[in-house]
């Protein structure tokens, strides 16, 4: 079975909402941005999970991922990696992430290792310099 990652077009953002509402999430949809947003979809195009890009009213971003639940918990991994990419893309440097159900949760994050791709923000600092200047007390 192949799984199709698509972002969600302005007129299926319904859709993916109804899929939301279906797992029984209380998922509040203003500032849905759905070019920013994913659905994977199996060769039947059944919908097995969403990964919605939000924009809260005070500025940050969010990322809130629904998963079928009888979906694998992989399918949450992928789904983040690639809206985050996506976000990245369009100039989005941050965003909080949030998978609705909780075994998926605790799985994924287990699992996940995005820490050891990430580029550090500086070179690494070499040795410690030492502050006081000793060699008079060598003379």
């Amino acid at each position: 079975m192949s799984i199709e990652f698509r972002e969600i077009r302005r007129e299926e953002l319904d859709e993916a909402l109804r899929f939301v509402a279906g797992l029984d999430d209380t998922f509040e949809p203003t500032g849905v941005d759905p070019a920013l947003s994913l659905l994977a979809r199996n060769d039947e195009r059944v919908t097995l999970g969403s990964a919605l890009h939000q924009t809260t009213p005070d500025g940050r971003r969010r990322l809130r991922v629904h998963l079928d639940p009888q979906t694998h918990p992989g399918l949450a991994r992928l789904l983040i990696d690639r809206a985050l990419r996506k976000a990245e893309a369009a100039g989005v440097s941050t965003a909080e992430v949030q998978i609705a159900e909780t075994d998926t949760a605790s799985r994924t994050w287990a699992d996940a290792d995005w820490l050891s791709r990430l580029r550090p923000a500086a070179p690494p600092a070499g040795p410690l310099a030492d502050p006081v200047d000793r060699s008079a007390d060598a003379a």
